[in-house]
């Protein structure tokens, strides 16, 4: 029988303090809170293990076989890069980093390690929720066919202006690394460049401070074109209520449409390909199926119960870091191409937008990118 894992949480805002808890309710099978760090004193009470400001005073306990990383978004590679050089399992809170850069050379560096390495994933929870789960398995059987097009509207990320000022780093370039390209839409990005691959052109429309007294964006929209010949229209959102959460799939043999937990798939008795050759007017006949998933559970939760399961040998890892990089860059390219006005292709240069986010945290959106 394998041991218990112990767990240490650095960072103990929002979603740290809830990784620890569900740790110490005994939520997470085969593991335990072993540890919690957090330079706020008042954050560290409360959880019943050793607290430290310092994450290397954590780091050299022989009890915490691996960590979750939840600090601001700025820190999260520098976290995850000291845990994974002490030989610490790591599974950081999205997104992986705020830039595409950093996290190139945090992977080559994880990679370097070589086969024993320790594990390194992301809390991108979306791949763990069932709804997303059947969406993914239905799309590699390849029920809809070639993909036409994909429209994912999802403004019910609503936030008050008090969320922004409860926590100093939050609103900010310099503190959070963007607004909700890096803090909500992470989720959206990662199924899509999961599902279809990344996208060899983005156009971004990013609106700053629309709805809230803050200097980054909390309004997105990006068009985005794949390889494969079909475009994604996404709409993100952190101002609007009630929101709507709507994803929709179209392809030859069909149409898909999440909204909530509600699932309809429209499928075409033949081929819309096959029946514009065929037929002289109308269009194909249609079936509906229904599904209804039941409410997710508590924000993470899978993920690090996957996470765990996946140090014990016991699965396979869900959301690993080499592929969570892809987010990032897709949304480095839309807050580029917005400052820029103009599409952009991907792979972006990397290294240029650092520069630009550079600006951006000296000078704001005004004046950024515009080289």
């Amino acid at each position: 029988m394998q041991r218990t894992l112990g767990i240490g949480v650095i960072g103990l805002g929002h979603a740290g303090s809830r990784h620890a808890r569900a740790l110490a309710r005994g939520d997470v099978p085969g593991a335990r809170l072993e540890f919690v760090c957090d330079p706020k004193p008042e954050r560290r009470a409360g959880f019943g293990v050793p607290a430290t400001p310092d994450p290397a005073e954590m780091l050299v306990r022989p009890s915490v076989d691996a960590v979750i990383v939840a600090t601001p978004h700025p820190a999260h590679l520098a976290m995850a890069g000291l845990a994974l050089r002490a030989g610490r399992h790591v599974l950081v809170e999205k997104p992986l980093g705020v830039l595409a850069a950093d996290c190139d050379a945090l992977l080559a560096e994880h990679a370097g390690l070589g086969p024993r390495a320790p594990l390194f994933g992301v809390v991108h929870d979306y791949r763990a929720e069932p709804r997303f789960r059947w969406l993914g398995a239905m799309l590699r059987r390849g029920e809809l066919g070639r993909i036409e097009r994909v429209v994912w509207q999802a403004t019910d990320f609503f936030r008050t202006e008090a969320y922004y000022a409860e926590s100093d780093w939050r609103g900010t370039f310099a503190g959070e690394g963007g607004g909700l390209l890096v803090n909500q839409a992470p989720h959206v990005l990662d199924l899509l460049v999961h599902w279809f691959g990344v996208p060899r052109r983005v156009l971004g429309i990013c609106r700053f401070g629309r709805y809230h007294a803050i200097e980054v964006e909390d309004d997105v929209t990006a068009h985005l074109e794949f390889a494969a010949g079909f475009s994604a229209l996404v709409v993100l959102g952190t101002g609007e209520a009630p929101g709507t959460s709507r994803l929709e799939i179209s392809g030859d043999r069909g149409r898909v449409v999440l909204e909530g937990p509600e699932l309809v798939f429209h499928k075409n008795r033949e081929p819309a390909s096959v029946y514009r050759r065929r037929q002289a007017s109308g269009r194909p006949a249609v079936d509906s199926d229904r599904l209804a998933f039941p409410p997710s559970g508590p924000t993470g939760v899978a993920i690090v119960q996957n996470f765990v399961a996946a140090v014990r040998g016991e699965a396979r890892l869900l959301a690993p870091a080499e592929q969570a990089r892809a987010a990032v860059e897709l949304a480095n390219a839309i807050t580029w191409s917005s400052l820029l006005e103009r599409p952009l292709e991907l792979p972006i240069d990397v290294e240029g937008f650092r520069r630009v986010h550079g600006e951006l945290v000296r000078n704001g959106s005004r004046r950024a990118g515009s080289g």
